[in-house]
C-alpha cells in the first residue's frame, strides 16, 4: 500500500501557498495534531504487537497506544482471547524484604469449590446420567487483564499459559519506533486543517475567513470518511434481501 509522510504534506502545502520555509515548524505542529485526531475514529490505524510479561505478570503498553481492540495468547494460527476483569488490583504488590514488585498470591477458592462440586455424585442417577441441580456454580476463571494507564501497563491475573500475549490496539500513528505513514486519502484533509488552524491563530484574518476555513476542513473530513467507507450499494441491497422473506398468510 502506498503511503506518504507528514513532512511531504507540509512542504507541499507551503509550496502551494507560496509561503517560505519559516512557516514549516508551525504547520507541522498543526499537521501532527490533525494526524493524531484522525486516528481516533477515521483512519483507524490498528496495530498488532506481542508483549512480554514481566516478573509480576504485567506488560508495558506501546508508546502510541490509544485503546485496545483484542488481547489474547497465540494458539497456532488463532488468537485465544483474554477478557477484561475489573476487579484486578490497581496497586503493585511490594515485597517488604526486598522492596521489589512481586505477583499477588492466587485465589484458589473457585477451583476448590469446582473440585468439590464435581466430586459429589448425588447429582448422577443409577445409570450414570447427570441430573443437573448444580445451582450457583460458576465457571472456572481463566486469565484476565486490566489496562492501567497510570502505570502505563496491562496487568494480567490468572494463568495465561505463556509469558507473551498479543495485543491488537488503536494507534495514534506517531509511534516512536517508526516514521509516520499517512494514507494519501488524508492529504487534503490535513492541508485543510493546517490552513484552518493557521487562520484561527492569526490576527490577519477576519472571523468570516476563519469560519470558511473551518467549514472547508469539515468538508474535507467528510470526503475522507466517505473514501474510507467500504460500504457499497450491493452491501445495502444484500442487507434488505437478507431480512425479506416469504411467509404463509392465514
Amino acid at each position: 500500500m502506498k503511503y506518504t509522510s507528514i513532512d511531504k504534506i507540509v512542504r507541499g502545502f507551503l509550496l502551494q501557498r507560496r509561503w517560505p520555509v519559516h512557516f514549516y515548524v508551525e504547520c507541522i505542529a498543526y499537521a501532527q495534531r490533525c494526524f493524531a485526531e484522525l486516528h481516533f475514529d477515521t483512519l483507524k490505524n490498528v496495530r498488532t504487537v506481542p508483549l512480554s510479561l514481566n516478573s509480576y505478570g504485567a506488560a508495558q503498553l506501546p508508546c502510541d497506544y490509544l485503546d485496545y481492540c483484542k488481547i489474547g495468547v497465540m494458539a497456532g494460527n488463532m488468537i485465544r482471547p483474554i477478557y477484561q476483569r475489573q476487579g484486578i488490583n490497581r496497586l503493585n504488590n511490594i515485597d517488604q524484604a526486598t522492596g521489589q514488585k512481586v505477583p499477588y498470591p492466587s485465589d484458589d477458592s473457585n477451583y476448590i469449590y469446582s473440585s468439590w462440586a464435581m466430586g459429589n455424585f448425588s447429582w448422577f442417577n443409577d445409570r450414570g446420567e447427570f441430573t443437573g441441580r448444580m445451582y450457583g456454580m460458576t465457571a472456572t476463571p481463566g486469565a484476565g487483564f486490566k489496562i492501567l494507564p497510570e502505570r502505563g501497563e496491562i496487568q494480567l491475573e490468572g494463568c495465561a499459559g505463556t509469558n507473551i500475549i498479543v495485543m491488537e490496539y488503536i494507534s495514534d500513528g506517531s509511534e516512536c519506533d517508526n516514521a509516520t505513514m499517512v494514507s494519501p486519502y488524508a492529504i487534503s484533509a490535513i492541508e485543510a486543517f493546517m490552513l484552518w488552524k493557521y487562520k484561527e491563530n492569526s490576527r490577519s484574518y477576519s472571523p468570516g475567513e476563519r469560519e470558511v476555513a473551518k467549514r472547508e476542513w469539515i468538508r474535507q473530513h467528510d470526503i475522507l470518511r466517505g473514501r474510507l467507507n467500504d460500504l457499497t450499494t450491493e452491501d445495502i441491497k444484500q442487507s434488505y434481501r437478507r431480512h425479506t422473506h416469504g411467509s404463509l398468510k392465514g
